[in-house]
């Protein structure tokens, strides 16, 4: 049973908001990484704002969810919203109502009782599911430079190296084929790296994420890129921003996020380098050619890691994204989500559009995904 639930807001220390409470399983502070994700947070503007919910049995803390402040806009109109980053529950109480319990309360903590996530793993979306919530689902389509993590699991020890540089051959005659047409799609087109401090250059790409037609959409300002290119929620390097030039004019933007994994997925695939494509946008126009030219750059984005990463992957947000990875033979593995809960009494509760998918602008960047 639950007997306490304990919140520490953004203006307060743990020492301040947990006092005499016994911490056994260290959950009550925070990492650096966190620390210095809520410092830059272009969002943590009140410092009432709850950013840790902690429940406990007889003064000992036993569960943590932690939060990230952030903003969304729904129909016209701005919201404060978090999303949750960091959830813990021991062992001997994960069979309890603790599961379920400390989230909501943290929705119940929330601004607005609207609470968001992303990329959840399979433990939080039966939680989310269990508490109704709103759940995006969007296929992860992902392709190899490098088949190691694959072959390693899949073939006998003294075989695998050779079924690994068979494998490997086929990649690159692939990837060569690809970057030779997408080098052809995208003629005309330039690409380079933009660094943190460029201002100029955000406020650019931050015009074209605004210039998304979608009534609902989690806010990506210039303060949210140059957040997400300074910080990051583990000891990885934060997401790289690259802008695509027609001529000397601005035309399209990706944002990459590399990653290295022990433990790739419950598949066993250890030791993997994977780099994620986790936001984009291009210009608007009627006609919506730059919106499939933007397949084509990010087909030419990912093959810039060959050599770098092991695999690459997007989470193909809608369906004319999904069909031309699938038409380029990405295989989907797994899925990628967005959630959202909407508590009683939210301001948001009663517009019936938001439960809408085509009504939101989905990135796989959003929530805490894109800091992780």
């Amino acid at each position: 049973m639950v007997k306490a639930i304990f919140q520490r807001k953004l203006s307060e220390k743990a020492a301040d908001s947990f006092a005499g409470l016994a911490d056994p399983f260290g959950v009550l502070g925070v990492s650096s990484c966190l620390q210095d994700v809520l410092s830059a947070d272009p969002f943590a503007d009140d410092a009432d704002a709850v950013i840790q919910v902690i429940g406990s049995v007889d003064g000992k803390a036993v569960g943590s969810v932690r939060s990230i402040p952030l903003d969304v806009v729904v129909f016209g109109r701005r919201y404060k919203t978090a999303a949750g980053c960091e959830m813990f529950v021991s062992e001997e109480y994960r069979n309890t109502q603790y599961g379920l319990k400390l989230p909501m309360a943290r929705l119940a903590s929330t601004p607005n009782n609207f609470m968001v996530g992303a990329s959840q793993s399979q433990m939080m979306i039966k939680v989310s599911e269990f508490i109704r919530s709103t759940i995006f689902y969007f296929p992860r389509r992902i392709m190899l430079f490098d088949s190691r993590a694959i072959v390693e699991q899949k073939v006998a020890r003294p075989l695998w190296w050779l079924v690994r540089l068979a494998a490997n051959v086929c990649l690159k005659v692939y990837w060569n084929i690809v970057g030779s047409i997408s080098t052809l799609k995208n003629r005309g087109l330039s690409v380079c790296e933009i660094m943190a401090d460029d201002a100029e250059s955000l406020d650019v790409v931050a015009k074209m994420i605004s210039a998304d037609k979608h009534s609902c959409f989690e806010v990506h300002n210039a303060g949210w890129i140059k957040w997400h290119m300074t910080v990051s929620l583990s000891n990885q390097r934060p997401l790289r921003l690259w802008l695509v030039k027609k001529g000397d004019l601005p035309y399209a933007f990706y944002m990459t996020k590399e990653r290295f994994y022990e433990q790739a997925s419950h598949r066993g695939f250890k030791n993997v380098r994977l780099v994620s494509i986790v936001e984009w946008g291009c210009i608007g126009d009627l006609e919506g050619t730059a919106e499939r030219q933007m397949r084509w750059i990010l087909l030419g984005g990912a093959r810039r890691f060959c050599g770098v990463a092991d695999a690459v992957e997007i989470l193909a947000t809608d369906i004319g994204l999904d069909g031309f990875l699938r038409n380029k033979l990405w295989p989907c593995v797994g899925q990628g989500n967005f959630v959202f809960k909407v508590g009683k009494g939210s301001p948001l509760e009663h517009i019936k559009g938001i439960y809408d998918r085509n009504n939101w602008r989905l990135r796989p960047a959003m929530g805490d995904a894109g800091l992780s």
